[in-house]
């Protein structure tokens, strides 16, 4: 065979592995697309059915949740659960509740509940349980109970609950820095996971004058409930729902959160003590 018409053979072997290769590379980016595209359908999918389905007996019009600091690491919490409304008819609605504080020396009061005083039903807690190490960590869980039966067009629903924890949080950077070292995150902060729909959830802390000159700025965060692990996309969205009055009280609100994360406001203590 002639050098030339070897060339020729050879130059269109080449010629068609470089057309198939060009035709699979269509055909695999095309099914890398509509994969990417089928995930992201599936994870819009998965947002709207967590918010919007009544895939949960109830959801929640509105829910507060403040935070009183002091300049010694104890704190009072108020938590108001406004509007709530069921989407089924129910008896004796239990709605779960647990706190949990974690820290030298830590103990936390039993929580108080009361109804609105617009609400249609009586509020109790039942089913408390409390247990802890006592060094180091406290909790109790139980359960909201709605009093009553209720249907889905008739039921005016609203109460708030108060806890009180020692010992709860760092009042110094170094404090911060130690407790947190061993975590994903390092700063002190405040936070309420979402476990059902809701409109609007709104996070305040006040801060007390022992606290003045924080050594970090108050920001808000979302982690990935359960973990330190910060939810970037939820983080970057409930940014423009921030405020910060200088050294008295940081706000987040966040429209249609998410149930399943956690939203927080974290911030870092003073370099120094409390006088």
């Amino acid at each position: 065979m002639e050098q030339g018409t070897l060339q020729i053979i050879i130059s269109s072997i080449i010629a068609f592995v470089a057309i198939l290769s060009f035709v699979f590379n269509i055909r695999n980016n095309k099914k890398i697309k509509e994969l990417k595209e089928s995930k992201e359908e599936l994870a819009k999918a998965i947002k709207t059915l967590s918010r919007h389905t009544p895939n949960y007996s109830y959801r929640i019009k509105r829910q507060v949740k403040e935070f009183h600091l002091d300049g010694n690491g104890n704190a009072v919490i108020q938590s108001l659960w406004d509007g709530l409304e069921p989407f089924q008819e129910f008896s004796n609605l239990k709605i779960p509740y647990t706190f949990t504080a974690e820290g030298n020396g830590v103990r936390i009061s039993k929580p108080v509940v009361i109804e609105l005083n617009d609400s249609d039903y009586p509020v109790v807690m039942r089913d408390l349980k409390f247990r802890s190490n006592g060094k180091d960590y406290s909790e109790y869980k139980g359960n909201f109970t709605i009093l009553g039966h209720c249907s889905t067009s008739d039921c005016k629903i609203g109460f708030k609950c108060t806890q009180e924890v020692e010992k709860g949080y760092t009042s110094t950077k170094k404090e911060a820095q130690q407790r947190y070292k061993n975590t994903d995150w390092e700063n002190e902060y405040c936070a309420s996971k979402v476990l059902v729909p809701m409109d609007e959830l709104e996070l305040a802390i006040i801060f007390p004058y022992e606290l003045k000159e924080l050594s970090g700025k108050p920001y808000p965060v979302c982690f990935v409930s359960g973990t330190h692990t910060i939810h970037i996309k939820e983080t970057e969205i409930i940014q423009n729902g921030f405020e910060y009055e200088f050294d008295k009280k940081a706000t987040l609100r966040v429209k249609d959160p998410t149930p399943g994360l956690t939203y927080a406001i974290s911030w870092m203590p003073p370099d120094s003590e409390v006088n």
